[in-house]
């Protein structure tokens, strides 16, 4: 074994263009600063990651959505520690669903602004009659129950208290419903 020597080789000496050297240098500094501001673990990622897998999995194997005891079956846990992991992704899921509420360039609110709403104009039109097309098949392929939540939280907008009252259950399992339904809709627009 050659013996390890003390003198830094450099760059030049290995034949390795400063360019190629900064790339990777401040791509893996980006990475680190994007990784040392995100709250969720890795391990929670992968978990997320691995229920979304399995999820798509079942759900095409099965031909229809996968409900949530076939899913933790599945995933080898019980039901109540996959109901412990959906509330730990609701974060996950809740904020990435929020896009309207992203900046534009000038770092203005797109909420704030009024532009021309298309209303005249045929493609505008039909692509909205589309995308609720699209997202009214998505939400009746949903179960009952998830149907019925999503509905009260956005289009009657109750709370999640007034969910659980309605459903005879607790606030934590109405969050947990939401989540699913989430995670079945975002499967169901990237499958």
């Amino acid at each position: 074994m050659p013996a390890i020597s003390s003198e830094k080789v450099s760059i030049r000496e290995r034949g390795v263009k400063f360019k190629t050297y900064a790339e990777v240098r401040i791509r893996g500094a980006i990475l680190d600063s994007l990784r040392s501001l995100d709250w969720a673990p890795r391990s929670l990622r992968k978990r997320g990651k691995d229920l979304s897998r399995t999820h798509t999995a079942l759900s095409q194997k099965l031909g229809r959505s996968a409900t949530d005891e076939e899913v933790s079956q599945a995933m080898g846990e019980s039901l109540e520690d996959y109901y412990a992991l959906v509330d730990q992704l609701h974060g996950l899921t809740v904020g990435s669903l929020d896009l309207s509420l992203e900046l534009d360039d000038k770092n203005e609110d797109r909420m704030n602004r009024y532009p021309d709403n298309g209303s005249n104009n045929p493609y505008i039109r039909f692509e909205s009659k589309e995308i609720t097309r699209i997202l009214n098949d998505a939400l009746d392929s949903l179960p009952e129950r998830e149907r019925l939540v999503m509905s009260l939280y956005y289009y009657e907008e109750f709370t999640m208290k007034e969910i659980g009252a309605v459903l005879g259950v607790n606030e934590s399992r109405v969050s947990q419903i939401h989540t699913s339904a989430t995670m079945r809709l975002r499967h169901s627009w990237t499958a």
